[in-house]
């Protein structure tokens, strides 16, 4: 499916491409027609700035994407990467909160009901597996003699026998909750083009008692069965999981990981949809000397027979650093990057100029996070000024729209919008109003902003653990269960508050006939959009408190005043906005 012929690859991959396109200070003027000025920028010193690898650093990692796409005259939704990338944090974000409130929150609180710990639910989980395991590592490992999941049958059957009576229809109930998650976990996958339908099939019957959990860690971390990572960016390479080949030793409580996976097949997932946007978009835009779809690498070699230079295609190009790969059907594609334009490209699906903070940097970043939210999230004192800020914000971004009709639907669904938000946060059931079904739809669409992160089995074991305790109620964690009840309460006002302008932005975007995905883009960069940052942007926050805003906030405001048509009217609203902060 390569998108042109083999003979046009250059030996090695390599290829002259374009060069950027518009990125310094002087090919932005010249290209808007103000040649003067661009000599001028380059007499003083400053033509050569390149402000795109600036915006890149600082403000927006994805940037280069969006100059791709706006390089071909602006693509569909459907096409669009950059929309998707945006998209990206609210829609993982609220799958995982649904995951947690669908299924992991009423399991646990299942097990507090039945007095079934975490321990003895993981002891039986394992024992349930161990025989049809121990019987499947025979046939691969015999030498292993019958224990390759870490547990013989007689302790399995032991510990089968071990269980209370009068918990037994419990715990049968609790199995079945566990289990519902994992055919979730299974259907994720397969939703998203992780796996295809006869893959998922294929696991599902290799264990036909359907007693598979996930052996990995020591009970009391090692090589045994798991989803693999979450690979770098915006790239799905690598297989959706890893062969057992059988241990000897006692793998840790299953729980944990089935609860790993779950999470991981959404994040995963998402992050697929994103890629393979991507490719959508290669696919309906050639352009061989920026990118190509499955494009193996053209290499050279002696020919032991003649002796002779002879060209050979290298099938291996998946490893090659201008490489992405995404899966349709569970069917990787490959998509190869050329020139300094494509390079950045992969870069940017990659993340390759991101990295991940550690040491003091990781210190200072949860330091300033917390700072941030007593400042915010729970300071009463924040709610009023922050609608105001957005209110004015989101009344000079919006002219933008061409449609007068779209601000008049906006203003008029302002106050119920909020009153919607409040209920829908506050767990008000659907078909409750018509503002409750229609934020669902917009959290649904990514258009919320939301901030997530994938922790790792030790860390879901602490919450689990932790949960539990709180559902005792008694001693401290009645305290504990106490200062969640207020911080909920201050995140369910401020956050009816905050995506109240959303909302009703969401809304009148609909009203005017926008699609559901552009709506939810509308909405979400209406005002900032704090989840969009620069490869730079942790160590800016970590260092600065609402360092990553202050740069948003101002690439959004210079963008709406950078509308001619409506910059005397986007200069008259900033002195309103400057009165709000």
């Amino acid at each position: 499916e390569a998108s042109g012929p083999l003979a046009a690859i250059r030996p090695g991959g390599a290829r002259p491409g374009p060069q950027p396109q518009n990125e310094t200070i002087a090919e932005q003027l010249m290209n808007s027609g103000h040649d003067m000025l661009a000599g001028m920028s380059k007499k003083i010193g400053v033509g050569k700035f390149n402000t795109t690898e600036f915006r890149t650093k600082m403000q927006d990692k994805f940037i280069r994407i969006k100059r791709a796409e706006d390089s071909v005259g602006g693509v569909p939704s459907s096409l669009s990467a950059y929309q998707a990338e945006s998209l990206y944090y609210g829609r993982t974000g609220e799958r995982l909160e649904r995951l947690q409130e669908d299924h992991i929150e009423p399991l646990l609180e299942a097990m507090h009901n039945a007095d079934i710990t975490p321990g003895e639910l993981n002891e039986v989980l394992y024992a349930l597996h161990a025989p049809a395991r121990n019987a499947y590592i025979d046939t691969i490992n015999p030498g292993l003699n019958g224990e390759g999941s870490g547990m013989s049958d007689a302790e399995a059957a032991r510990i089968l026998r071990s269980v209370p009576q009068n918990k037994r229809a419990e715990l049968r109930a609790i199995i079945a909750m566990v289990r519902r998650m994992q055919s979730q976990t299974l259907d994720t996958l397969v939703a998203y083009g992780l796996i295809s339908q006869d893959t998922a099939d294929s696991w599902a019957t290799q264990y036909p008692d359907g007693s598979y959990v996930p052996l990995r860690g020591f009970a009391e971390g090692s090589e045994d069965e798991e989803l693999v990572g979450r690979g770098r960016g915006y790239d799905t390479r690598g297989k959706e999981s890893k062969p057992a080949f059988g241990r000897k030793s006692e793998a840790d409580g299953p729980l944990q990981y089935i609860i790993q996976q779950a999470m991981s097949a959404i994040v995963r997932g998402e992050k697929n949809r994103v890629s393979n946007t991507l490719y959508r978009f290669l696919r309906a835009h050639p352009d061989p000397d920026r990118w190509q779809i499955n494009a193996p690498t053209i290499k050279r070699r002696i020919d032991a027979r003649t002796g002779l230079v002879t060209h050979y295609a290298d099938f291996n190009y998946h490893n090659e650093p201008d490489a992405v790969v995404t899966k349709i059907g569970g069917k990787p594609m490959v998509m190869r990057f050329y020139g300094k334009d494509g390079m950045n490209i992969a870069r940017a699906v990659k993340q390759m100029g991101t990295s991940n903070l550690s040491g003091i940097m990781a210190l200072l970043h949860t330091l300033t996070t917390l700072q941030s939210r007593l400042a915010t999230q729970w300071n009463p004192n924040f709610m009023v000024p922050n609608f105001a800020r957005d209110l004015g914000e989101a009344y000079i971004n919006m002219q933008e729209q061409d449609q007068q009709h779209f601000i008049r639907q906006f203003t008029k669904h302002l106050m119920p919008a909020m009153k919607g938000a409040f209920q829908a946060l506050n767990g008000a059931p659907n078909g409750s109003s018509p503002y409750v079904d229609a934020f669902r739809e917009f959290d649904r669409a990514g258009g919320r902003v939301r901030f997530f992160g994938l922790s790792n089995p030790d860390d879901i074991k602490g919450k689990i653990n932790s949960t539990m305790r709180r559902l005792q109620n008694g001693g401290f964690a009645k305290i504990e269960n106490m200062a969640l009840a207020v911080g909920h309460a201050f995140e369910v006002v401020n956050g009816s508050i905050e995506n109240a302008t959303r909302l009703a932005a969401y809304m009148a975007a609909r009203d005017v006939g926008m699609t559901v995905p552009n709506s939810a883009n509308l909405a979400l960069n209406l005002t900032v959009n704090f989840t969009k940052r620069g490869e730079w942007g942790q160590g800016i926050n970590a260092l600065y408190m609402f360092g990553n805003a202050s740069l948003q906030g101002t690439a959004r405001l210079g963008r709406a005043l950078g509308q001619r048509r409506h910059a005397a009217q986007g200069h008259h609203h900033v002195a309103v906005l400057e009165h709000a902060h």
